[in-house]
């Protein structure tokens, strides 16, 4: 069993945080199996995730998250999207984890300067209740 890690960026919608997060779970080449689901489920508070590929700070980044967020009655945004003339297109709500892809789509770790770029995508927008939200903005 070997120890991995992905560096990316954790945005935790039930304590309104983002910030620089280590996934790690556990890997067994020889059976090829993995705790990578199970693990990410728990840190997403999810039971199914989905992966949307979007532009931060003008880089390609996959946006892991819960599948299932929008029919969820707490349904709390953690990321918009901005067309090009700054219209919100699309929201992805509920926690999600924010890392690199190499050329195979397998998920890879960002690099310090990536993690501090996405990070600073951060916009405050306030909700129907008057609470300010953290959001991360990215573009298609």
């Amino acid at each position: 069993m070997e120890q991995k890690f992905i560096n990316g960026v954790l945005v935790n919608t039930h304590n309104n945080t983002i910030q620089r997060y280590t996934f790690e779970y556990d890997y067994n080449e020889e059976e090829g199996n993995s705790n990578f689901l199970p693990r990410m489920y728990g840190l997403l508070d999810c039971d199914t995730i989905q992966v949307v590929e979007r532009k931060f700070a003008n880089k390609w980044h996959d946006i892991i998250c819960d599948e299932e967020g929008l029919f969820k009655q707490h349904n709390i945004p953690s990321v918009i999207t901005l067309d090009e003339n700054d219209e919100i297109i699309e929201q992805v709500v509920g926690s999600v984890f924010v890392c690199g892809h190499d050329d195979e789509g397998e998920f890879v770790s960002m690099s310090e300067q990536e993690i501090a770029q996405v990070i600073s995508t951060l916009t405050p927008v306030m909700n129907a209740k008057g609470e300010t939200l953290k959001v991360l903005v990215a573009t298609l």
